[in-house]
């Protein structure tokens, strides 16, 4: 069964996705040391000083493309951890079956998103 992961790359960035064993996409895996990452999604995190508050985004990570299973070479891993149960339910949430069947269009489906992440304001105890 695929894992949940949040993945921490070398450039900096946050991804969360559902890593996948590659089946039928083994000999690229071994050809170019990758592994796959089913709609990722990059974390976002927000300080605002005003208000004293953490703010935490899910935002697709390669918008320009409609690929859902990314490759990502293992040299560009810094490391792999298991994502918060909030966490979990925001990507679950953006990611579902039921979502995609729902929204037609990218335009659509970004404003979907925007408006999940409008109601989701995690605390300081449950962004860490």
């Amino acid at each position: 069964m695929p894992d949940l992961l949040v993945i921490k790359l070398v450039t900096g960035e946050n991804i969360i996705g559902i890593v996948e064993d590659n089946g039928s996409m083994e000999k690229y895996d071994e050809e170019y040391d990758v592994i796959f990452i089913r709609n990722p999604m990059q974390i976002l995190k927000q300080y605002d000083s005003a208000n004293c508050q953490h703010h935490m985004s899910l935002i697709e990570w390669i918008p320009e493309t409609d690929d859902i299973l990314i490759p990502i070479p293992k040299n560009m891993i810094m490391t792999v951890t298991t994502p918060t149960q909030i966490i979990m339910d925001v990507y679950n949430d953006l990611t579902s079956e039921l979502f995609i069947e729902q929204i037609d269009t990218k335009d659509q489906k970004k404003e979907y998103q925007l408006r999940l992440l409008k109601e989701y304001n995690p605390t300081k105890e449950e962004m860490q």
